[in-house]
């Protein structure tokens, strides 16, 4: 009898232990545990080379300052990237309020269409308009134009900066549209009682919506001066390209390291501002956008740019595809050029498909810790951190990590998903937070009264209402890695290329008929994974007639789910 005393005490104490257990919240701490691992592995293996190189060589800690030759190039990467997002920024807040008073019902929902534009990726941009710009130019030199005695040039610093703001404008657009959904529609009409439209705009939706707007310009900074496709086809040199340079020169990991710590360093202090703006851009949106039964007067000049700004959105969008039609009608084998880079298709497909599906549950999980935690400034930033290292020193830190007796995995076909997962992992973790602040707490809260565990609720009734986000960031993982670059040329094993690095490769021999067909076959499943994303975002901003509707279906998941879930 008194032995059975002691075993019944163990029983009651592992009782309680399980029954205390928190089931999702320990999946969300493995879940960051995950993320952390796999969005700042690289690098981090990359600052332990670099402090024995150090420790080893002292003198090559000169490398963490620009030199006399480097320096105007970090100044130019500078100067170019603030340019871009500036002019983006600025040309999507034209477009968005002049679409104000022209949309409704299922035209709400189709406005978010324009993202299904932001997965063609810049360089395929820069092919379109050489292509039109070679064309305007043989008729301005002695063709149909010839009588006006114009000459066209389209290259340098300007060209680039034009491709790359076009190239990015759908997305601005698509973030401009997010910031001015926190702008309560309700303070907009009081203000219209006694001001202004353009009152309006300048004192209320304007300030209310800086928060969102300094995000958006930080995101698109950060993704034009860690990128330089465009600029190296245009023979300008900027700062991201120094760091591929000097590994290939090198062939020493650390090295490369200590040359991207300046652009690091400036990456880092723009994260910091994005932090700091995240937590209020982050807050759950008004339920009705504030467009929304707006149908204001704007003044003259406005007017004017802002159809300024549509039609350069009109532009982005039919130079790409007027170019690449046009070229890939004058090949003659294309065709049989599809054939020959169906290898590169094939595994183009599978390695964005793979990380997608491999970084959902990490990014999910980051998302699902930051939303309980409701976490300060300082947790944002190290979220996007990642977001400031360069695409080239992530695949450097692949290769240096896994090229071990331990983990033997450099020069296998999963190196470009790893890249993939370590580069878009962040911006998937946005997307799913996004969708989970726009949730309804209502719904939320009454799971909570009636699930059996904090894990089953989340299971059956979080987790499927947050399908459109889920939706939305992995087609966002997948467009963005299809598109991938800097990192996949580094880490792709020796006679496995992927379709982006195949056209970035016959880029630099010119553009020709052959280039255009491979971008066009880029540019439809890009919009095709463009298109998913928007018809989730669609439905993650909850875009319907009426803005104040809740989700029927939500209602209906904590009905069916209370019957299982109820102990």
């Amino acid at each position: 009898m008194t032995s059975a005393r002691p075993l019944a005490a163990w029983s009651q104490a592992l009782a309680r232990a399980a029954g205390s257990f928190d089931g999702a919240r320990a999946w969300r701490s493995a879940g960051m545990a995950v993320y952390v691992a796999l969005a700042y592995g690289p690098v981090i293996v990359l600052f332990g080379a670099a402090a024995q190189l150090l420790v080893n060589s002292p003198a090559t800690a000169a490398r963490l300052v620009p030199t006399a030759r480097t320096l105007p190039i970090l100044m130019r990467s500078v100067a170019f990237a603030a340019t871009v997002s500036m002019a983006a920024v600025a040309l999507a807040v034209l477009i968005v309020t002049a679409s104000w008073g022209r949309h409704g019902g299922r035209a709400l929902q189709m406005r978010w269409a324009v993202l299904a534009l932001a997965g063609v990726p810049p360089y395929v941009h820069a092919l379109a308009w050489s292509s039109l710009m070679t064309l305007l130019g043989a008729w301005s030199m002695g063709g149909q134009l010839g009588w006006l005695g114009v000459r066209i040039q389209f290259t340098g610093l300007s060209a680039a900066a034009w491709v790359s703001t076009l190239a990015y404008l759908p997305l601005a657009v698509v973030l401009a549209m997010m910031a001015c959904e926190h702008v309560p529609r309700s303070l907009r009409e009081v203000a219209q009682l006694d001001r202004s439209d353009g009152a309006v705009l300048a004192r209320i939706v304007l300030p209310l919506a800086v928060p969102a707007l300094v995000m958006a310009g930080a995101l698109l900074f950060l993704i034009t001066i860690l990128d330089y496709s465009v600029t190296s086809l245009y023979q300008v040199t900027l700062y991201a390209l120094e760091v591929f340079v000097a590994f290939s020169q090198s062939n020493e990991a650390a090295a490369a390291l200590l040359s991207a710590v300046p652009l690091m360093v400036v990456c880092g202090v723009v994260v910091a501002a994005m932090a700091r703006a995240l937590p209020r851009a982050m807050m759950a949106p008004d339920r009705g956008t504030v467009g929304g039964g707006w149908w204001p007067r704007w003044p003259v000049p406005m007017r004017a740019a802002q159809a300024l700004a549509v039609g350069l959105l009109v532009a982005a969008t039919g130079v790409p595809l007027f170019s690449l039609i046009r070229l890939a009608s004058l090949s003659t084998a294309a065709l049989q050029t599809v054939v020959q880079a169906g290898d590169e298709i094939t595994y183009s497909l599978a390695v964005a498909l793979s990380a997608a599906v491999l970084a959902l549950p990490p990014a999910l999980a980051a998302a699902s810790w930051m939303h309980a935690r409701r976490p300060s400034a300082i947790a944002w930033f190290a979220l996007c951190l990642p977001l400031a290292f360069p695409s080239s020193l992530i695949g450097i830190g692949l290769i240096t990590a896994f090229n071990t007796p331990f983990l033997p995995l450099h020069g296998t076909a999963i190196m470009p998903v790893l890249a993939g997962v370590a580069r878009f992992a962040p911006l998937m973790a946005l997307v799913l937070f996004a969708q989970r602040v726009r949730l309804d707490a209502t719904l939320v809260d009454a799971a909570r009264v009636l699930q059996g565990s904090t894990w089953h609720g989340w299971r059956r009734v979080v987790l499927p209402m947050m399908l459109p986000g889920v939706v939305a960031a992995a087609s966002v993982g997948f467009v963005l890695t299809l598109g991938e670059l800097g990192a996949t040329l580094i880490v792709a094993p020796p006679g496995r290329a992927t379709l982006t690095m195949r056209i970035y490769t016959y880029l630099h021999f010119g553009a020709s008929d052959s280039v255009a067909v491979l971008c066009l076959i880029l540019v439809v499943v890009a919009l095709v994974g463009g298109v998913i994303a928007a018809v989730a975002l669609g439905a993650v901003a909850g875009d319907r007639s009426a803005a104040d509707a809740r989700p029927a279906g939500g209602e209906r998941m904590v009905n069916d789910a209370s019957r299982g879930l109820a102990p």
